[in-house]
């Protein structure tokens, strides 16, 4: 217990000291948004580590060089970038003829993304959720209805259609939500229009039982807020009572989806309150935990599990991606049908070895860098692009898991071409 309490004591001064380098640094760009998320996964590794173990041992080696590489590079190129030079704020274009065209987008987006969303529960055949809370079925029976909504005999191509559901959806809310807001209506008529365009949204989020897209829900709100934040002259501050009023909402929807969804035994707060640090700070750090025990003693894959993954995009029963996942959630639950993903140390170390570890960090931070030095420079944002930038900074940012792929699965390219869509649209109308 000594060893755990000193690597975890390390950690924390490596991830103090990196963080507080890049002062002056806007805290949602991924260069240092990543830094929190990187935290939460390792910390949560490091305290279950068995140092009699070899392989343990040898992942607190993982974390350490691999946060003290990213430390140094994180410095080094953002010294060389000037992102604090860089970082005096951005300016919001809110009114006039943009603020028509950036509405009109976002509501093509949000019907467009929300009939996708239809279409797919409909060729589901139900939403987990919503045949939770209007049925009398068993924990048992959700949770068999819950992992066939992913992982089930019929494909449905979830991997597209969750681009509108968890990023694209979504997005265009927060800026028609923004945009009603700002309306000269009434407090009630604000508050119940936002509600109505919300519901949908959070019934997708949660249709497939899947309760970790409203946390990257509510990460990418505050990220959003962040970003509009930076304008000073567009008066939005994350105060205390707005952080209090979103974690709320989102503790209520999380708890409720982990009783229905047979997550929690009891709808009691104690046992939600646990449910909800259990999936933060445990779940995966558990199956990285494992799945870095499992690789471990495999050869190192010179990049072949990375590009096996990418293939997975692929149509055909012979592109199906990486099955490291579902090995790993066998060696836990004595089934392949389920995913138990390494920490993305951990696939680095498996694809690359040791040299990755020292190298990877440094390229890492190169990439979150400039993309963003690339969001600073840029002094034309509409709302719409600040709610596509705050997805995007997610994606890169909260990258803890799995390889590479991950980041495409988690909507990467869909953010992308998302921002490249709007600003073409600007340009064009």
């Amino acid at each position: 217990m000594i060893l755990e309490i000193f690597a975890l004591g390390v950690f924390l001064l490596l991830t103090t000291v990196n963080f507080l380098i890049l002062s002056g640094v806007p805290w949602f760009l991924p260069v240092r948004l990543f830094i929190i998320f990187n935290f939460v996964m390792c910390a949560g590794i490091l305290v279950q580590l068995d140092f009699s173990v070899l392989a343990d041992r040898s992942h607190a080696f993982v974390i350490f060089i691999s946060s003290l590489s990213y430390l140094l590079g994180s410095f080094l190129f953002s010294v060389k970038a000037g992102l604090r030079r860089l970082a005096s704020g951005v300016s919001l274009h809110v009114g006039g003829v943009t603020k028509k065209i950036d509405f009109q987008l976002s509501l093509i987006f949000y019907l467009f993304s929300g009939a996708m969303v239809a279409i797919y529960f409909i060729l589901l055949g139900r939403n987990v959720f919503l045949t939770a809370i209007t049925s009398s079925m068993s924990s048992s029976d959700v949770v068999d209805m819950r992992l066939a909504s992913y992982a089930g005999e019929n494909y449905y191509a979830p991997g597209y259609f969750n681009q509108f559901k968890n990023i694209l959806f979504p997005a265009s809310f927060f800026s028609l939500a923004f945009y009603v807001w700002r309306s000269r209506r009434s407090l009630f008529r604000r508050c119940f229009v936002i509600l109505i365009l919300l519901m949908p949204v959070l019934l997708g989020l949660v249709g497939t039982g899947q309760r970790g897209y409203l946390f990257s829900f509510l990460v990418s709100i505050i990220l959003f807020l962040g970003i509009l934040g930076s304008d000073k002259a567009s008066g939005v501050r994350i105060g205390l009572r707005g952080l209090f009023l979103s974690f709320s909402v989102f503790f209520l929807l999380f708890s409720a989806s982990s009783y229905l969804l047979g997550r929690a035994e009891n709808f009691s707060l104690l046992d939600l309150f646990s449910a909800l640090i259990v999936r933060i700070f445990n779940d995966n750090q558990y199956s990285a935990v494992v799945g870095f025990r499992y690789v471990y003693d495999q050869s190192v894959q010179l990049g072949a599990e990375w590009l096996t993954d990418f293939l997975g995009i692929l149509p055909g029963d012979d592109f199906r991606g990486s099955n490291l996942p579902n090995k790993i959630h066998a060696v836990i639950y004595g089934s392949e049908r389920g995913t138990a993903p390494v920490s993305m140390w951990g696939s680095v170390f498996y694809n690359w070895g040791w040299f990755g570890i020292a190298v990877f960090p440094l390229v890492l931070s190169a990439i979150y860098v400039l993309v963003s030095r690339g969001f600073l420079k840029n002094r034309r944002l509409t709302i719409f692009s600040a709610a596509g930038y705050s997805y995007l900074f997610f994606v890169l940012g909260g990258w803890v898991a799995s390889g590479p792929m991950q980041l495409i699965n988690n909507g990467l390219a869909t953010a992308i071409l998302l921002l490249v869509i709007i600003k073409y649209w600007r340009a064009t109308f």
